[in-house]
């Protein structure tokens, strides 16, 4: 009985009090090895394993003779990032969960596992489960015309929606042809939107009109403008406002006892909320942003909370007792249909692998998980600037866990004269959106993308440059003098064209 009741001690880990900068400190790990007594062996082995990912963070690139694992408070302080927040899942659990760093550079309070998090486009996964909740009771229909349930607001109809009308499953799957890709958020001195207001553009919205775009159903197109509609559409139907019907349909049944969408966040939530820092460091002047499109961006959370919905994905897929969902309709959220997508997360194609990736201002959070495997991990950070580390952790993670993925490449550079190396110097314009500078630094070139911290890239050939610290590969595009007037920049097996705009 003592040892089942303490097992949960070491799984949720923060700045130990008698000392220790990150996770339980060697004394307290001591003094629980004697509270467990013999028979607990299995927690002092999960504490082993959090030490080694806790020191074991990895580089996209493994090159000899440079330093290759890192510490979390190290990688914490190379990127800027002011905290972290991590849950593991493994055997189809949650197995343990860590603060790293602070949760506010004002006030130094340290970030916890209960520290909140804003959870950006991760949101619209839980919004689709409680839509497909209500699609379950045959509140919803998910190919029915949404106009049809719709009341105070209707989809302007056009030449599109003459051809197909817009469904929940359209909404769903981002297949809708819908506008508005992504809200940016109000400071806590603007007056908010309605609803309506939201979705028709008018002020003091600052967003586009929501409005059909393409053709529905012909194409993939990411719009949190859609998940505007579904909020609408699902209070519409339940009768109450997204907040409460989310809490009884969702938070509540999955065990997110902690986690929201209220808009603005509560005032009783506030000091446990994480303060959002911009990609140069500096906090943001009203510690968070507020999303009034609550379905699409609106969720307050942790990563252990969001790890126990990924959890109880699991257990609806397995047909599990007391599931929110059926297996049939769960299964809507991590397989593709035919036209590759699924409701809710984005996946690989036998939808064996799900992840999501969102940043909002101030904040970036990621998931990862393999559902057969029940594996997989949650990290929320509160800094824009979070990609790079995310990717360190990953593959910390993937070592001690054996995943098949987030495993780092080796590579050996080439040697070039220095004269070769500088001719890359200059600012291209990454994807024709962001500003990126590579630059000679002492002894080789480093690259910086805008306001990011710099990685280094070193040469694998005359034409071809990777980055070390993130996963970056740049080749060379020369006009006929053989200068270098363009590069192709490749990363996660996307490529993007980035012409060279200033030399250096």
């Amino acid at each position: 009985t003592i040892c089942q009741s303490q097992q949960r001690i070491p799984q949720m880990r923060n700045a130990d009090a008698l000392g220790s900068p990150v996770g339980l400190g060697v004394r307290s790990i001591l003094a629980l090895i004697v509270l467990l007594g013999p028979g607990c062996g299995r927690e002092v082995s999960t504490d082993q394993r959090i030490a080694r990912v806790e020191s074991n963070l990895r580089p996209a690139v493994v090159v000899a003779g440079r330093p290759s694992r890192f510490t979390i408070e190290e990688r914490l302080r190379y990127w800027g990032v002011p905290g972290v927040s991590i849950a593991v899942i493994n055997d189809g659990r949650v197995e343990w969960a860590g603060g790293y760093g602070i949760a506010s550079s004002t006030t130094a309070a340290p970030v916890t596992p209960e520290t909140l998090f804003q959870a950006a486009y991760s949101s619209q996964a839980v919004s689709a489960m409680g839509a497909l909740a209500l699609v379950q009771d045959r509140r919803l229909d998910l190919d029915a015309p949404v106009n049809h349930s719709l009341h105070t607001w209707k989809i302007p109809e056009n030449e599109y929606t003459s051809q197909q009308q817009v469904t929940l499953r359209h909404l769903l799957a981002h297949t809708g042809g819908l506008t508005v890709h992504g809200f940016s958020g109000y400071r806590r001195v603007d007056g908010l939107p309605s609803l309506l207001q939201i979705l028709d553009g008018i002020p003091p919205a600052h967003s586009d009109p929501v409005r059909v775009a393409a053709v529905p159903g012909t194409q993939e197109s990411f719009s949190s403008g859609g998940y505007c509609i579904l909020q609408l559409l699902m209070e519409e139907t339940a009768g109450l406002e997204f907040p409460d019907l989310i809490r009884d349909l969702v938070l509540q049944p999955v065990g997110m006892e902690n986690s929201t969408f209220r808009q603005p966040l509560p005032e009783d939530l506030r000091d446990r909320a994480a303060v959002g820092h911009d990609q140069s460091g500096t906090r943001l002047p009203e510690g968070w942003r507020t999303f009034p499109e609550v379905a699409a961006a609106g969720l307050w959370t942790t990563p252990t909370e969001m790890a126990r919905f990924v959890v109880h994905l699991y257990e609806s897929l397995d047909g599990r007792l007391g599931a929110v969902l059926n297996p049939e309709l769960a299964r809507l959220m991590v397989i593709p249909d035919s036209a590759g997508t699924a409701l809710g997360f984005s996946s690989n194609e036998d939808g064996s692998v799900i992840s999501k990736n969102n940043a909002s201002a101030g904040f970036f959070n990621s998931l990862f998980t393999y559902i057969e495997e029940g594996k997989g991990a949650v990290l929320m950070a509160n800094s824009g600037n979070s990609v790079a580390l995310f990717g360190e952790i990953y593959r910390g993670i993937a070592e001690e866990y054996e995943w098949a993925d987030h495993r780092p490449r080796v590579k050996m550079p080439v040697a070039l004269e220095e004269e070769a190396l500088r001719a890359w110097e200059g600012e291209y314009l990454l994807a024709g959106l962001q500003p990126l500078t590579i630059q000679w630094a002492r002894v080789e070139l480093q690259a910086r993308i805008g306001s990011q911290p710099p990685f280094t890239v070193l040469p694998e050939s005359m034409d071809r440059l990777f980055g070390i610290e993130v996963g970056f590969e740049f080749e060379a595009v020369r006009d006929d003098a053989g200068k270098i007037i363009e590069l192709l920049a490749q990363w996660q097996g996307q490529e993007a064209r980035s012409p060279r705009v200033r030399d250096r």
